[in-house]
């Protein structure tokens, strides 16, 4: 004799019908409108300036984490201590002589053109 309950099945309830696609322009003309209203609010800017080394950090992150994939970490090489020095002079150019980014980006992919090609 077995000891298990015998229940009724019960029936699945019918799907749901699919929601009409909401455009994404619709979508930010609703944040921004919001957005405008509360910009000046204290919370809303200490959350937003406490998320800045938040995003920072993401991307520091997703660049390592590209370049160990890549092999670019397999040690010290005259390739990654040139890297790092392209880094340096680009962060030096950015921050002391006040580069507009895209000429540092430009020289930097000029100079890794020139040295890796």
């Amino acid at each position: 004799m077995s000891d298990a309950i015998d229940t009724p099945a019960v029936p699945s309830p019918p799907p749901l019908p699919p929601l009409p696609p909401l455009p994404s322009l619709l979508l930010i003309f609703a944040v921004s409108a919001i957005y405008y209203k509360i910009q000046r609010h204290f919370a809303v800017r200490s959350a937003f300036y406490g998320l800045r080394p938040v995003i920072a950090g993401l991307i520091v992150y997703a660049a390592i984490l590209l370049a160990a994939r890549n092999g670019l970490f397999s040690g010290f090489n005259w390739h990654t201590i040139s890297l790092a020095i392209i880094f340096a002079a680009s962060f030096w150019a950015l921050r002391r002589l006040r580069l507009h980014p895209v000429l540092v980006i430009l020289g930097s992919g000029l100079i890794g053109v020139a040295l890796y090609s």
